[in-house]
């Protein structure tokens, strides 16, 4: 029997920019803290080297990269270098790179100049496929990402893969030949079943996938994690190990799997670890009921903590008979928790007219709390416009007239304006001032 052990992982975006997150202060011509952006910058990097620990107390005989694993337009060349160092740090464990739309085949390309470790294998060009005689292994890959500026969105001629070993064809319309004694692998970069842009990635038919007869299709690309796609049992893409925005909330990891095989029987394990050093969330916190800044600040640190007694990382998870230490966010504390939180808040609901939220005094209060975060005020005046219309004099008629505008405005950025319009205009109406409640 063949059996094989495995990392699967993909989008680690080393070098990311998180310009979003540059926040450095300039004193005197140096600077006095490190940058959101430069932490979580060296998140990545963290958990990188977890993803090579973890192969080493797992014995993996492989780590599949499926693509992004840097970025080509910001990476520098001491980040390539680290890379580098970790792989010859795991010599005993086989590395297969492929290229993705982050980080391409192309000239110039770190893939193509740089020496890598004698375990590190870039499989993109015109290497479709590597053979591992003594595990009885051959990785294939979909060479999408030769190209910067595109992409193919299809499979085609480029897969064509012949070994050197007697094989069996598959029955797929892709022209792509295995030997069904080996343990078979697919690598891509790319989504199943879902056409996008072609700037920004490949599409990949999932039937077809299933129909080439591999022991497992690993995917990059789609920074979700998304188990058994299309329930065929083989395709899986594990995600970001490490989020990168408010698009990718909650937990973020890698798979660890095995595959056993026989001449007449075949068994695909595989667990998802969650190993992300940090968390976004975008919570919407309704203030309906709030009448001071504490208030809304008690509330929003109510649902903070909601995420922190759902999320419940364990310390350790068992995989066969072998511990794998993770990342605990929670750490045994609250405090520890928030301190790993990057929060989109929504304030939504309907407020007082005589209370004006103040965000910046909200924003003072969590700043040693949470790592980072950002406040959208999306609050409206508690105004009861089904009464205010049926008044006589300028507040019916003002409220009359925006409400039938409102109502047959065409879009919905349209029906925004119209009904800050409405608030702003009542708010003058009635105190001849208006406080900015829409940010």
């Amino acid at each position: 029997m063949k059996c094989i052990k495995f990392i699967h992982c993909a989008d680690l975006h080393l070098d990311t920019p998180f310009v979003s997150l540059e926040t450095d202060g300039n004193y005197n011509g140096s600077y006095a803290l490190r940058s959101k952006a430069t932490i979580r910058r060296a998140d990545l990097k963290s958990t990188f080297e977890k993803i090579a620990e973890m192969s080493q107390k797992e014995k993996a005989d492989f780590i599949f990269i499926c693509g992004d694993l840097y970025e080509h337009n910001y990476v520098r060349k001491s980040t390539i270098y680290f890379i580098n160092d970790v792989f010859k740090s795991i010599s005993d464990t086989k590395v297969i790179i492929i290229p993705g739309n982050h980080d391409p085949w192309v000239k110039g390309s770190f893939y193509r100049e740089f020496k890598w470790a004698e375990n590190v294998y870039i499989l993109a060009g015109e290497k479709s496929y590597l053979y591992f005689e003594e595990e009885g292994v051959c990785v294939y890959s979909i060479n999408a990402f030769s190209d910067a500026l595109s992409c193919r969105s299809n499979f085609d001629s480029e897969l064509e893969t012949k070994c050197d070993y007697p094989s069996c064809s598959s029955k797929s319309e892709i022209d792509i030949s295995i030997n069904y004694e080996l343990i078979n692998v697919l690598l891509a970069h790319g989504t199943v079943d879902f056409n996008i842009d072609k700037n920004n990635g490949a599409s990949f038919s999932g039937k077809e996938l299933e129909m080439l007869g591999m022991d497992y299709v690993a995917l990059g690309h789609f920074h979700r994690r998304n188990d058994n796609i299309k329930n065929f049992g083989i395709i899986y893409n594990p995600g970001s190990p490490e989020p990168l925005g408010f698009d990718e909330p909650g937990e973020h990891g890698i798979y660890v799997g095995s595959i056993k095989k026989s001449f007449n029987e075949k068994n695909l394990d595989i667990k998802y670890i969650p190993i992300n050093k940090k968390r976004y969330e975008k919570l919407k916190i309704d203030v309906t009921n709030c009448k001071t800044d504490e208030s809304i600040i008690d509330e929003i640190s109510k649902a903070i903590e909601k995420i922190y007694y759902k999320s419940n990382l364990p310390n350790t998870i068992k995989i066969e008979d072998n511990t794998i230490e993770l990342y605990d966010n929670n750490n045994g504390s609250i405090n520890n928790f928030m301190s790993s939180l990057l929060v989109n808040i929504v304030l939504c609901g309907y407020i007082k007219p005589d209370f004006n939220v103040d965000v910046e005094h909200i924003l003072s209060y969590f700043e040693n709390k949470l790592f980072f975060l950002k406040i959208e005020n999306k609050t409206a005046l508690a105004y009861d416009f089904s009464e205010i219309k049926n008044e006589k004099g300028l507040r019916g008629l003002f409220a009359k007239k925006m409400l039938c505008l409102i109502e047959k405005a065409q879009d919905e950025h349209e029906k925004e304006l119209l009904t800050k319009s409405l608030y702003y205009g009542m708010q003058a109406i009635d105190e001849g001032r208006i406080n900015l409640l829409f940010n």
